[in-house]
């Protein structure tokens, strides 16, 4: 499953973005944040 994280603040990034990254079955394919600079930091990894 591929997904997209909208929203990269402290939630994303304490609970959502773990999550999915511990399932072998999701692929974060996008990140979209109204602060552009988080979005990037987290295309970045």
């Amino acid at each position: 499953m591929k997904v997209a994280i909208i929203g990269c603040g402290t939630i994303a990034n304490a609970s959502h973005i773990p999550a999915y990254m511990k399932n072998t079955e999701v692929e974060i394919k996008y990140f979209c944040d109204i602060i552009p600079e988080r979005a990037r930091k987290l295309n970045c990894k």
